[in-house]
């Protein structure tokens, strides 16, 4: 399961919700930054792996990053992995 993220806990920027990016892998890691984390430096831990879903798999998935230009797609509930199609990857670094 992916749990949602938690405003109180400072990790949701845009409200509690499951946080995904359409930014490829293959993207620079300070790009991937950038862009999730609005550059948070030093935190390259945060994007080794990564979780690929279907976009038609998650309904409720909204974009919510319009005014800063992130990429940023939030949805309100947990994600259960044995009930979506997904791939967990390594990032080529």
């Amino acid at each position: 399961m992916i749990s949602v993220s938690d405003p109180d806990r400072r990790d949701a920027f845009y409200g509690a919700g499951v946080y995904f990016t359409t930014v490829p892998p293959e993207c620079s890691t300070s790009e991937i930054l950038g862009n999730n984390w609005d550059g948070v430096r030093g935190k390259t831990e945060f994007v080794q792996w990564f979780v690929a879903i279907r976009k038609s798999d998650l309904p409720k998935l909204k974009k919510v990053g319009g005014l800063t230009m992130r990429d940023v797609w939030v949805t309100p509930d947990p994600v259960y992995l044995d009930e979506v199609e997904h791939r967990i990857s390594m990032r080529q670094l």
